[in-house]
Formats: structure tokens, sequence, C-alpha cells
């Protein structure tokens, strides 16, 4: 505990040894910009406010099993490239809530997601899912990697107002939760396993192209889920859809035609509407 507390001369912390960081061992270390930690066969624990109020600090690398109490990296609103081997939250939780510990930012702030607005790079080896409001609001997200999902899930805002994400590389899911990828930057999304599209998962984004030709699971598509979507190109729908929700593809300019299913049952209000290619 506090054991290199405002060390204002330590810019990098390397390991491949340690096993525990106790609570504010490194705070205030103002001219901290790195933290390095190596060795994937072996556990870490981060104390509360282990690495609080480094404002240099820009990149954090942590290879083992990383388990944490509290805020490890408090404040640390400059972090631009974060890379764990698993990120544990706490509980499901509501997006927007200050009390949830699903977001990412819990594990720099409390509440107030919007603030770890640096992030560029994010890399997670392992999650159950990827719960609600994980990444919402953090603007300057410019890619994610997630090499292992247990439950192939992106839940509701999971990545919301990242107006920068292009670069998506995650496993294949079966579900794409409420405004889950809104007002994103991809282009691509890799739909041959979805189950459940969910309202405005895509709306406002820069989606190109969803693959949804060898679906043979996907029954649902919400409320506007690829609404303003200005250059999506003309989905194949899958024959096992069943229903299409209200102003599922309006505004969607670059559509030039659409065929529907045969077993279709429910198509909503103006699900096409303001379609100008069509």
């Amino acid at each position: 505990e506090n054991a290199f507390y405002n060390c204002g001369l330590l810019e990098e912390v390397r390991s491949s040894t340690l096993t525990s960081i106790g609570p504010s061992a490194f705070m205030d270390c103002d001219s901290l910009k790195a933290v390095e930690i190596s060795g994937e066969n072996r556990d870490l624990f981060l104390g509360d406010q282990a690495f609080s109020l480094c404002s240099s600090l820009r990149r954090v690398n942590i290879s083992p099993f990383t388990d944490y109490v509290g805020i490890p990296f408090d404040s640390c609103y400059g972090v631009e490239e974060l890379s764990l081997n698993n990120y544990q939250y706490r509980a499901d939780g509501t997006a927007g809530d200050p009390d949830s510990y699903s977001a990412l930012s819990a594990l720099f702030t409390y509440g107030n997601f919007g603030m770890v607005s640096s992030l560029k790079t994010l890399h997670i080896g392992y999650m159950d899912c990827i719960p609600a409001g994980f990444c919402m609001d953090f603007s300057s997200l410019e890619s994610v990697t997630i090499d292992r999902l247990v439950s192939p899930v992106v839940g509701d805002y999971a990545f919301m107002r990242c107006f920068n994400l292009r670069d998506l590389d995650i496993p294949a899911v079966t579900e794409v939760g409420e405004a889950a990828f809104q007002s994103t930057d991809i282009e691509t999304f890799d739909g041959s396993g979805l189950v459940y599209i969910g309202g405005y998962a895509f709306s406002d984004s820069a989606l190109k192209e969803i693959s949804l030709e060898e679906n043979k699971t996907l029954t649902e598509i919400g409320d506007g889920a690829f609404m303003n979507c200005r250059t999506l190109g003309s989905p194949v729908l899958p024959g096992c859809l069943k229903n299409i929700g209200d102003r599922a593809f309006a505004d969607c300019w670059m559509i030039g035609s659409v065929q529907i299913p045969s077993g279709i049952e429910y198509i909503g209000y103006g699900v096409f509407e303001g379609c100008e290619g069509l």
C-alpha cells in the first residue's frame, strides 16, 4: 500500500513476476507513462486506486489473469492503449447508471462514462460477454479486439456513440442489443450467426455491409435497427427471418433492391421509408 506513492520521476512499470499491486501503490506518479506486466500463466490482483491520478499514463498492457477491487486506474483519463488478459465486470447493471460496474469505465471512474474519452485501442483476451454500456461514449475509440466470448452477446448500448470506432475484431455473436453500435464508424459486420438484432442496433452508423446470406438463425430485426445507415448496400435477408420492426431500414439511401423472405410474419411501419434507391 502506497509503496511508490507520488514518485514523480517514475516513467514505466515493468514486471514478469508481480502477483499483487496494493492499494494506491503507484498513486499520483504523474510522470508514469506505461504499465507493462507480462506472464500469462499466473494471476494478478490490483488494489483500489493502484494507479490513481497517474495523469501521464498512456499505455497499459497486462497479460496475467487479473482481478481487482475498487477503481485501479482512477482518474487516469489519458490512457490511449489498453490491453488486458480478461475483464471481470462486477454486475450487469444499466447503461448510464453510475452504480453499474459493467462498463469498462469502472476501471477509471465512478459513473460519467464519457470521461474515458482518450482511449483509442482496446484489446481483451477473455470476457463472459460484452455487457450493456461497455464502451458507451468512448468517443476516441478506434479499434476493439476481443479474442474470446463465453456468451456471444453484445449488450445494449455497448459501443453507442463511439464515433471513431471502425476496426472491430470480435468472435461471431448471436445477439446485438439495442443501440449497441449506434453512431459508430464500423463498415462491415459478420451477421452469419445472429439470432436477434435489437432496435437501433446499427442506426446512424457508417455500415456498408452486414453478412446475412449464410444466416440460418435470425428471426427478428428490431425497430430502426439500420435506420439512417446512408452507405448500407442492399441486404440479403435470410429465409429464417420472421419479424422486421418499424423503420428498420428507413433512410438507407444506397439500398437498391430487397427480397422479402416468404416466411416473414410481420413487417412494421415505414420499414423502407426514405430509401431513395428502391
